[in-house]
Order: C-alpha cells, then sequence, then structure tokens
C-alpha cells in the first residue's frame, strides 16, 4: 500500500540519453490533452462574415462512464522514429477529479 491510494506506470531512463525523467499526474496529462489549441496552416478557415481567419479548437469529455479507462501514449513518433515514452505517470486509484475536464452542460432557452 502506498498510503494515498496512488499508483504509477513504472518510470525509467532514456534510451537515448540515460536520464530520469521527472514524474507527472494524470491530471496534467489530462490537461495538457484537453488544452486549447490554435488551428493554423490547412486546418484554419475564415469566418464568413467578419473574414478573420484565427480559431482554436479544444477537446472535453461531454460525459463519464462509471468505469473510466485510458491508454497512456508510450511511443512518440519522430524523425528517426519511434522513442519510447519513459516518463513515470502518477495516477488516483480513486477519486480523479474529471470536473475541469467536463464540458458545462448547454441550455436550450
Amino acid at each position: 500500500d502506498r498510503g494515498g491510494g496512488e499508483e504509477s506506470t513504472s518510470g525509467g531512463s532514456s534510451p537515448s540519453g540515460g536520464e530520469e525523467h521527472v514524474p507527472c499526474s494524470i491530471e496534467e496529462c489530462l490537461a495538457v490533452h484537453t488544452s486549447s489549441e490554435e488551428l493554423t496552416g490547412a486546418e484554419q478557415y475564415c469566418c464568413e462574415r467578419c473574414g478573420q481567419a484565427q480559431a482554436s479548437r479544444r477537446l472535453y469529455f461531454s460525459n463519464l462512464p462509471q468505469v473510466l479507462c485510458l491508454h497512456l501514449k508510450r511511443f512518440q513518433w519522430g524523425g528517426k522514429g519511434r522513442a519510447k515514452v519513459d516518463v513515470q505517470v502518477d495516477f488516483p486509484l480513486e477519486g480523479l477529479e474529471m470536473g475541469p475536464f467536463l464540458r458545462a452542460p448547454t441550455s436550450l432557452a
């Protein structure tokens, strides 16, 4: 028992540099995944009314199941193929606060 109901993936060293990575929390991972991003290039579009071409998008969870299963991306693709991601991710076994990642309900009134 770790005392706080925390579990984590195994940490380790980078295959290329041998350096230790700073652990992060699942909340930090979710915050990055659901953060707002500016649309550029082929993803950009123009408003028909004002002609503005600035736009952004953000991912939200609209509802959650009783049991949430998350798949962590363990490989990263780059110019030289793939590399293993060795960052330790800490996560609670119970009580993960998902409120910040949920879309606020909209009223039709």
